[in-house]
């Protein structure tokens, strides 16, 4: 699986979301996608579960200092397969699941204090 990958200057902010896409520091991003906390998006597919294992190796590839992965879910929340859970907390790595506009929020509010936090965020309509 090949991933499409954008590196942004500036924090990544979330202007909007819905439409099955996000918007992101004035980009549109169509899809499902990883923002990791050192400013890359990473477009990703719906058709596998956001659970997957290559999602996460992103996240981790890109920076393993994270203080927060937040998997966004989109309209209803989903719970994290126990592999996954137990994997990244072996690795002290906290985890918050919750729908994507609840993850979309969060990510500003923790992005504008400066916070390590990298994202997995399934599109909605």
């Amino acid at each position: 699986m090949k991933l499409e990958i954008d590196h942004l200057s500036s924090p990544s902010l979330i202007e909007a979301y819905g439409n099955k896409s996000f918007k992101i520091n004035k980009v549109s991003y169509s899809g499902s996608i990883i923002i990791t906390a050192d400013n890359k998006i990473i477009k990703i597919g719906n058709k596998e579960t956001l659970f997957s294992n290559t999602y996460v190796k992103s996240v981790l590839e890109s920076d393993n200092s994270i203080d927060l992965l937040i998997f966004g879910t989109g309209k209803e929340i989903v719970d994290l397969p126990n592999k996954v859970y137990s994997d990244l907390v072996k690795k002290c790595i906290n985890i918050d699941v919750m729908n994507t506009s609840a993850a979309c929020r969060t990510w500003n509010i923790l992005t504008s204090e400066n916070r390590r936090t990298a994202a997995i965020l399934k599109a909605v309509n």
